[in-house]
């Protein structure tokens, strides 16, 4: 005889598992395709970033003036520039370089902008919040990319600095993006009574506050990867990013102008691969945003 289970008692194990990975499984289930697509595409850049040393069939940085401007053949799958580097080995490792400063400097901007606005957010109205408002608005005043210029034309460049600069350029606008959306937190009841309870201001905004726009927060600063991509390969074309001989996407397109109309791939599949970097990215974030907003899909 099958005994009926009480009211209150335990799910039975029937019942959809929780917990990270079965969640995850499941949010990715319900993706849009082109939102997998696009997740596909971020992720292969970033395999290839890591693990960038063992893709490698040349040094990257050994010229031989014999072998300048060659097409595509067995032993350069991509042909040689007008140094005669291995334009494949040179491309690979300079996704390392692009992705790696990128995605540091953007995930430390991101950081540090989402405490600063939450702390804002708080203390709205208040001291904090006006000081950080007018920051925001001073800063912002420079678009993305000169900002970045400015701050490497004071520092000097370099891998560091261009690291630097990313993160100073994107800082403002991810602290104003994090303040915005803790704002419709801080005025909820359970915000209050937490207050109330006398909660200290450090445990609201670290247990009540930060969960409730991570979600958010991560989805806009993968929407900003792409421009972090464009800033870090414009300032490397500009000569103030990465230096040579390291490579880096911007510096291949600034050194295969010199050969573009006899030999235009050492230029054009650095552009390629940060049109696809931003593409797969544009995919992911729009379609995980769609994802947790049906109805934007029918607007």
């Amino acid at each position: 005889m099958t005994s009926v289970p009480e009211p209150g008692t335990p799910a039975s194990s029937s019942q959809p598992r929780t917990g990270f990975w079965p969640n995850t499984l499941r949010f990715i289930a319900r993706l849009p395709l082109t939102a997998k697509i696009g997740g596909v595409m971020v992720l292969l850049m970033i395999l290839v970033a890591i693990f960038a040393p063992l893709l490698l069939t040349h040094d990257p940085t050994t010229q031989s003036m014999i072998r300048r401007n060659q097409g595509f053949s067995a032993r350069n799958w991509l042909g040689t520039d007008g140094f005669g580097r291995d334009v494949y080995s040179r491309l690979v490792l300079g996704a390392r370089y692009t992705l790696a400063i990128t995605m540091t400097s953007l995930v430390i901007a991101a950081a540090l902008g989402t405490f600063i606005g939450l702390a804002a957010a708080y203390n709205r109205g208040g001291k904090l919040d006006m000081v950080v408002v007018w920051l925001i608005d001073v800063l912002m005043t420079f678009p993305t990319m000169i900002l970045g210029v400015i701050v490497v034309a004071v520092l000097g460049p370099g891998l560091t600095n261009v690291g630097l600069a990313i993160c100073i350029a994107f800082l403002p606008r991810l602290t104003r993006m994090a303040r915005g959306v803790a704002l419709s937190i801080v005025a909820n009841d359970y915000i209050e009574a937490a207050r109330a309870l006398g909660a200290s201001r450090l445990r609201i905004i670290l247990r009540h506050l930060l969960p409730n726009i991570m979600s958010e927060m991560t989805a806009i600063t993968a929407l900003w990867l792409g421009t972090g991509v464009q800033v870090e390969t414009s300032l490397s074309f500009l000569g103030l990013g990465v230096q040579p001989p390291t490579p880096s996407w911007g510096l291949m397109i600034k050194e295969g102008i010199a050969t573009l109309y006899i030999n235009p791939w050492p230029s054009l599949f650095p552009v390629m691969a940060i049109l696809f970097v931003i593409l797969g990215l544009n995919l992911l974030v729009d379609g995980i945003q769609d994802n947790k907003t049906p109805g934007m899909r029918d607007a």
